[in-house]
């Protein structure tokens, strides 16, 4: 995720609860930006990338994989 690259301190802090790092993360790259682009242009221009379902399936497999016995 390019908000980790960029700030790997967000997700110690996400842990407890903290949200001021992800937020100011998501002002300077996404929200400022979100009446210039279109959703799919401010999705790359904030994340290097396009969208990629393979993310999304990623993250369900990690999360019922091993409930279900997928994966």
């Amino acid at each position: 995720m390019s908000v980790l690259r960029d700030d790997p301190a967000i997700l110690p802090e996400l842990a407890v609860g903290g949200y001021g790092r992800l937020h100011g993360w998501l002002r300077e790259h996404v929200y400022r930006h979100a009446r210039l682009y279109r959703a799919d242009e401010l999705l790359e221009r904030s994340t290097g990338r396009g969208l990629d379902p393979s993310d999304y399936l990623a993250y369900v497999k990690e999360k019922y994989g091993a409930l279900y016995g997928v994966g």
